[in-house]
């Protein structure tokens, strides 16, 4: 049993027994605000430092796939300080340095679309920083009632996301309350599955927020672009069509369809047949049904006339029980390349990276998504929808029957996305989750700015105009009115703050397993502890991998990550310009100085230290938080002739300069390259590959 620091626990509101660390996230709150067809929520985090030395507190979580990020703004010592939407790469720089200088930071970023990252850095011992943000979005429109869902954490995910290990989604942390407050004039708003007392309630951060919009009116909206061109946004129900189906349904039949729907319900798995088999269609509709898991198969076709055969409940009786993974990437390519029908609507829960929504994409089908269950993801699957076209619905509660014909009636309505422009449009029509809008801009600008919901209004339609525009014209667009894009981010760095002497410790702030499926509990032994009663937490021999990829004598390139990517933006990044090929790259030569490190090993150490637990003491050549084999290592090599003779020419601690080298070799990790930033040169650490051999 691990007890902690009695105060340190109370104040930080949790502590994380599995790393014996307080959790620096202490409060959330929820504000959403309702008008016409959008909502704005803004959130916010309160991050205090229990601990002795600066911290950088780090979350990733997920966000709904059409909201738009717009605003960022930070509580540091009593001063108020608001991001600014820089390129990406600038933004991340702006960051860096900052941590660099001991200066209070803090990024936002979009590391998916649907996956967002916060990270706060240079929060000094017994300080409190306040970060707020606000994101946008268009409800759906289910049975005649707007509906949004704000989602909060994710259940265990299939597959790989391509995210650097510091930016993925964790999962596995306890959960806590944050208080949501909710104010509509589009109509009466219920939390589904809660209460709302004059508008609030206290939330568990281990389900998805959902509000229903009850006697959802429709209202025009005004706002003003960066430029100052008025706009305004039309958001009305678009109203059945009478056009007919033709639509392949792939439905999931993966192990993780087996959970629950909501907590002492049936399965997902079973809610979905349910309402496949209760869908009313219309005389002439088509559908071509699939169901997949690891593999896709063919469950059969229901087509329109006095012979269509089986019906889709005949159809959705044949689907099997869950079991197997989630390749949804390999499900929809079979669909795409077998079936006819025009479009495809998948049911999934999500969980699942196996999506490549670009590709696909071009494969010239609308493919909308009706998401099952509270754990469900948005990212990538919903990418997929947005960028073809479709709608993007998500069932969390007993209403799938409902959703799915929301889902159905949006595929009658006309597809097609709008042409590609070389400037941002003076007006955009489109019909989204059953919602037709309608943005204009005006011709001439005006002196008035941006200010409450009206900045909302201007970030949203922006951010419909952005998919129709090259990459450099979208970014520019994206800077200018401050939103947080593939291309952008949001950043602010508090120079009037006191520096921090050292580099921060990385806290990251893992989201609660979602409630009908969670790996870990968590009771309050006493009134200063929390204790897992089970966790699940697989371990890899990451070291072991990393050195089999890099054995000695296999080529080694600086600017490339053992996995072959280019690094040589992020070293751009850390050094302030990108690695030369001197020193850099080339092959480790098999024969090397007596007493000289092998690379294979120092590799693997890479990999295998936490470089983000206590970068501080390490930076000080304090090596007790290693292991003791590592810490026998580093001292051998630094204690060789060669090492020692190098580390004396450059003026360095030899200790320190293995550490930095070995530190070097863990690309993806920002923390260690802090620490190598910190204690060497691009040219010191240039020398140290040339005495391996390396130099090519």
């Amino acid at each position: 049993m691990t007890t902690t620091n009695p105060l340190a626990a109370f104040t930080a509101g949790a502590f994380d027994v599995r790393n014996d660390q307080p959790i620096p996230l202490s409060d959330t709150r929820f504000d959403v605000e309702i008008q016409g067809g959008l909502a704005v929520v803004r959130t916010h985090r309160t991050f205090r430092n229990v601990e002795a030395e600066a911290i950088e507190a780090t979350i990733t979580f997920p966000v709904p796939v059409l909201a738009q990020v717009f605003a960022l703004d930070a509580v540091i010592d009593g001063r108020r300080l608001v991001g600014v939407a820089k390129e990406k790469t600038a933004a991340r720089e702006a960051y860096e340095d900052a941590i660099d200088r001991g200066k209070p930071a803090v990024l936002h970023e979009e590391a998916l679309k649907g996956v967002h990252k916060l990270s706060v850095a240079n929060i000094a011992p017994g300080a409190e920083v306040v970060i707020s943000a606000a994101w946008v979005t268009s409800l759906a429109l289910v049975d005649g009632a707007g509906r949004l869902r704000i989602p909060l954490t994710v259940g265990d995910i299939y597959g790989r996301s391509g995210l650097d290990e510091v930016d993925e989604l964790v999962t596995g942390g306890p959960n806590a309350m944050a208080r949501l407050t909710v104010r509509s004039e589009a109509g009466e708003v219920d939390l589904v599955g809660g209460a709302l007392h004059n508008g609030a309630a206290f939330v568990g951060l281990n389900a998805p927020i959902d509000l229903k919009v009850r006697d959802w009116r429709p209202a025009p909206l005004r706002g003003v672009s960066h430029d100052g061109r008025a706009m305004e946004l039309t958001v009305e129900a678009a109203g059945h069509q009478e056009q007919s189906l033709d639509v392949a349904i792939l439905v999931d039949h993966s192990g993780s369809m087996a959970g629950t729907m909501d907590p002492g319900g049936g399965s997902k798995h079973d809610a979905v047949v349910k309402a496949l088999s209760g869908f009313q269609a219309a005389p002439r509709d088509r559908f071509d049904l699939w169901q997949f898991q690891s593999e896709t198969s063919h469950v059969g076709v229901s087509t329109p006339g006095a012979d269509r055969g089986p019906s889709l409940a005949d159809l959705a009786a044949r689907l099997a029980a869950p079991k197997g993974g989630t390749e949804i990437g390999k499900a929809l390519r079979t669909v795409m390349a077998r079936s006819k029908a025009a479009d495809i609507l998948l049911i999934t829960d999500g969980q699942s990276f196996d999506v490549q929504p670009l590709q696909l994409a071009r494969c010239g089908r609308r493919v909308s998504v009706l998401l099952v269950g509270e754990g469900s993801l948005e990212a990538k699957v919903g990418h997929l929808a947005a960028l073809t076209g479709g709608d993007i619905y998500v069932a969390a509660d007993d209403q799938l029957p409902r959703f799915l014909v929301a889902a159905l009636d949006g595929l009658r309505q006309p597809g097609g996305q709008a042409p590609a422009s070389e400037s941002a449009p003076e007006s955009l029509d489109l019909v989204r989750n059953g919602l037709r809008m309608e943005a204009r801009w005006s011709a001439s600008a005006s002196d008035e700015r941006p200010a409450g919901f009206g900045r909302a209004v201007a970030a949203f339609c922006t951010g419909l105009a952005l998919r129709n525009l090259p990459d450099a014209a979208a970014s520019r667009l994206a800077a200018a009115e401050g939103l947080i894009t593939h291309m952008t981010s949001l950043v602010l760095v508090d120079e009037a703050a006191e520096a921090q002497a050292g580099l921060p410790a990385t806290r990251k702030v893992a989201l609660p397993p979602p409630r009908p499926s969670s790996q870990i509990e968590y009771r309050m032994r006493a009134p200063t502890e929390i204790m897992p009663l089970s966790a699940a937490a697989p371990l890899a021999d990451e070291g072991r991998a990393a050195a089999e990829r890099n054995p000695v004598g296999r080529p080694i390139d600086f600017a490339r990550g053992s996995d072959g990517a280019d690094r040589s933006s992020v070293m751009k990044g850390f050094y302030g310009r990108a690695p030369g090929p001197a020193g850099r790259q080339g092959r480790a030569s098999p024969v090397v100085h007596e007493g000289l490190p092998r690379l294979d090993l120092m590799t693997a150490m890479s990999q295998a230290i936490d470089w983000t637990r206590e970068p501080a003491r390490l930076r000080a050549g304090d090596l007790r938080e290693l292991s003791p084999s590592d810490v026998a290592c580093i001292l051998d090599w630094a204690n060789a002739e060669a090492v020692s003779a190098l580390a004396g020419s450059l003026g360095i601690d030899p200790k320190k300069l293995v550490l930095a080298f070995i530190a070097s070799l863990k690309l993806d990790d920002r923390a260690a390259l802090r620490l190598v930033r910190s204690l060497v040169t691009s040219e010191q650490i240039g020398a140290f590959w040339t005495l391996l051999g390396t130099a090519g």
